[in-house]
């Protein structure tokens, strides 16, 4: 018994995932797990196996692919786990939690830098539509990408509340459910959604 392709983790696990964190994953098993533990039995993956595999990843990727590898592992090994298809013995139950990262790591070194409003202004100011507007509401909104480029102008209401109904994902619209709705509010200030709603129409 292997670890699943990454289409069958799609079909399995995906559905359960938003897009983006879907593809996030998907690529993460494809890119970085199926090489190293692709031909292996899924029961000789234990917690050693694991922290070796991270520990031999460590000199070629940062922290933040590190923590992507650990944490889709860690996802595929419990959903099968949950499913009965193995049992990690002698090992306790929750023999996934806690595996730490190595301290010394590689890859690049992001250095992220907070833009002033007005340094946000003078980059929508130079770019054209409708990539101005998309920079603008990413910037003042903090709405997420896939969701930003599907907002229509209905999405804004009188009471300067933009409420996200869909997402645009590798090409397709997909509606968010009255759930995902909830989740994708954003109060906006009087100027941003004046701004915003002459933009959209």
């Amino acid at each position: 018994m292997s670890l699943p392709s990454s289409e069958e983790w799609k079909k399995c696990v995906g559905v359960t995932l938003e897009g983006s964190s879907l593809k996030h994953y998907s690529d993460a098993l494809r890119a970085y797990i199926l090489p190293t533990f692709g031909n292996k039995d899924i029961r000789s993956i234990n917690r050693e196996a694991i922290e070796l595999f991270l520990a031999s990843q460590a000199a070629k990727y940062s922290r933040s692919s590190l923590r992507s590898m650990r944490v889709t592992l860690c996802m595929i090994l419990t959903w099968a786990e949950k499913n009965g298809e193995f049992q990690q013995q002698p090992q306790p139950h929750g023999w996934l939690e806690g595996i730490r990262l190595p301290k010394k790591v590689g890859g690049r070194k992001v250095t992220r830098t907070e833009l002033t409003p007005e340094q946000t202004r003078a980059f929508v100011s130079r770019m054209k539509d409708p990539y101005s507007t998309l920079v603008l509401l990413l910037a003042s909104v903090g709405v997420r990408g896939e969701a930003a480029v599907g907002l229509q102008p209905g999405d804004l209401d009188a009471e300067n509340v933009l409420r996200a109904k869909r997402v645009i994902y590798d090409g397709e619209v997909i509606p968010l459910t009255e759930e995902e709705q909830k989740k994708h509010i954003f109060p906006l200030d009087a100027v941003v959604h004046a701004e915003l709603l002459r933009r959209l129409r």
